[in-house]
């Protein structure tokens, strides 16, 4: 079935004067049988991964800033990939990994459809995994796949080389693996389109205007930020007193924020209530870079910005910015004020207009963020 998809999507490009699609990696033979990672870890295996190398493909050749995000489930591994498409908008494709007899082996459903096998051959989990996906098309012809992933750009190089070294002993033909790109004015910019996607939409369909203001010409502020910040103390659940409101989060209310360390750097979890007085959630990952108080924001995979702990004692407040920088003229960014209990509220913001002013930033866009208590108690007994 996948063969002839692929088969049929030639044809149809042939019929359209479209260029014809790469089809080389349709191969003659039979699926290797890789020999794979023993016991596979499925929490430390999770996360994000940067897709640095593969064989390109017709699906995915025409993409770039490839993550994965993996997370378990109760009926395997899901796989969300995020990209940036040929037209330079944001993509993703979601797919559930169900294990096999080896742990280490999973059928590959996108959709329910079974797309073939797809292997993780070798990780450490830290900073390389090499995976090989294949689908027997026809008793002599296969579909197949490899993929080199890195949890960050800096590993690269050393990823590339391991995973290489790892498929040629295996009988993959190398030579087939190009470098997968990830320019950082297209990867930064797609975010940025997101955005402006958004208030397109919302227009159309007749919905207030979102507030844009918070897109600013210039750049990026350099915050100095917290000496040594402590991830174990800088935990648990913090509540939002106040906020630049954006797009995503003018309509919210209740806005609490959990965070928790993990092997990737701190899970982040944004519970808040929606304009429907409904209890919502988004998730990130931090990934913390050379200054540990300095974090990559990654939704789903898609770097959403840097994000900077500027000030906190951990018990009472803490002030964090956050910024994209979207086009080299343009900026997306956010300033946060949090305090572990709604009474340290009035202390909190004090403090932090005062930290956030003496580094440039416009404090009088900083408003409070409603934590009405009938709202909140409601969403939370729901």
């Amino acid at each position: 079935m996948m063969f002839l998809v692929v088969v049929m999507v030639a044809v149809v490009s042939s019929v359209a004067g479209l260029p014809a699609p790469d089809l080389s990696y349709i191969r003659n033979g039979t699926c290797l049988q890789m020999s794979t990672h023993p016991t596979l870890n499925y929490e430390k295996f999770s996360g994000v991964w940067m897709e640095v190398a593969s064989r390109p493909n017709i699906f995915r050749s025409a993409r770039q800033c490839v993550t994965v995000h993996l997370s378990p489930s109760q009926g395997g591994v899901e796989s969300v990939t995020s990209a940036v498409n040929a037209e330079g908008l944001p993509s993703e494709v979601p797919t559930l990994l169900t294990p096999q007899d080896d742990p280490s082996v999973f059928t590959v459903l996108y959709h329910g459809i079974a797309t073939g096998k797809l292997s993780v051959v070798d990780t450490d989990y830290t900073t390389m995994a090499c995976v090989y996906q294949c689908q027997q098309a026809t008793p002599t012809q296969k579909v197949e796949w490899a993929y080199v992933y890195s949890r960050d750009l800096k590993e690269a190089a050393p990823a590339n080389k391991r995973c290489r070294k790892v498929f040629k002993s295996q009988g993959f033909d190398v030579e087939s693996i190009m470098s997968s790109p990830h320019p950082a004015e297209t990867c930064n910019t797609a975010m940025f389109l997101v955005v402006v996607m958004v208030a397109v939409v919302s227009s159309v369909a007749g919905l207030p205007a979102p507030d844009l203001s918070y897109i600013r010409n210039g750049t990026c502020l350099q915050m100095s930020t917290h000496p040594t910040l402590n991830y174990e103390k800088f935990s648990g659940v913090w509540m939002e007193v106040a906020s630049r409101p954006n797009i995503f989060r003018s309509a919210r209310q209740c806005v609490t924020v959990h965070l928790s360390p993990s092997q990737g750097g701190v899970e982040s979890v944004t519970s808040a209530v929606n304009a429907e007085g409904l209890p919502s959630e988004v998730p990130t990952l931090l990934t913390p870079q050379d200054d540990p108080s300095v974090f990559t924001v990654l939704y789903h995979g898609i770097p959403t910005g840097k994000l900077s702990v500027v000030d906190t004692d951990y018990t009472t407040m803490a002030c964090v910015y956050q910024c994209q920088q979207a086009t080299p003229t343009q900026k997306v960014e956010w300033a946060y004020v949090y305090s572990r209990d709604l009474k340290e509220a009035a202390p909190a913001n004090k403090r932090c207009r005062k930290v956030f002013k003496s580094q440039g930033f416009d404090v009088e866009s900083i408003m409070s963020s409603p934590h009405p208590a009938e709202t909140c108690n409601t969403a939370v007994a729901e």
